[in-house]
């Protein structure tokens, strides 16, 4: 499953920032469906059975990985032909802003890494779109989740009751699941993190 995300930023934590334009995969957590539960009072238990990832695709990310480590990225040559043939640019920098609690902006953390990042990790979803924040950080804390999405629940239950079938979720990031950024986030960046998703898909095919 291919496509965009919002993506959950981790400031205090640089080898962990998951920022615009970058790769999330799902790794053998697979997709988490975190608006699946029971509510008790105020309290919302979540329920959520693992659906882990095609074991084969798994592997085919782990050799894409070794490659990585190893100072080679072949998705690189896909994502700027992508690029090239779209006419698509890496957004302005402006348009990468995170915010904190007192909706003042903040940096970065600097990284030497080369961009985009490729990030794995168990991904979230739902049948809601996420704007809110603070359960974009609740979701990192509780879960580990690197990105949030609406579509990956639904591939991995059809998967797990066809056994014959499995699933891989890769996701170019294209927002913060903030409202208060949105506007920022226009549909070039949609574009953008879309060819960058399609891009690291062809070199795991």
């Amino acid at each position: 499953m291919c496509g965009i995300a919002g993506g959950i930023p981790h400031p205090s934590d640089p080898t962990e920032h998951v920022r615009l334009g970058d790769i999330v995969v799902s790794n053998r957590k697979g997709v988490i469906q975190y608006d699946f539960g029971k509510q008790k009072g105020n309290v919302f238990e979540e329920r959520w059975a693992p659906r882990p990832p095609s074991a084969r695709l798994l592997e085919a990310v782990q050799v894409l990985e070794q490659d990585r480590l190893s100072g080679q990225r072949p998705w690189d040559a896909h994502i700027q032909a992508g690029l090239k043939a779209r006419s698509l640019n890496l957004p302005d920098a402006e348009t990468d802003v995170i915010l904190n609690d007192k909706g003042e902006r903040i940096e970065h953390p600097p990284t030497t890494e080369v961009r985009p990042r490729v990030f794995h990790g168990p991904i979230a979803s739902a049948n809601v779109v996420q704007g809110d924040y603070r359960k974009r950080d609740r979701l990192r804390e509780f879960h580990k989740v690197k990105a949030v999405e609406m579509e990956g629940s639904g591939i991995a239950d059809a998967t797990w009751e066809f056994e014959r079938a499995g699933y891989l979720v890769v996701r170019g990031i294209c927002d913060y699941c903030d409202v208060r950024t949105k506007h920022l986030q226009t549909d070039a960046c949609k574009r953008h993190a879309a060819m960058v998703a399609a891009g690291y898909v062809r070199a795991l095919i």
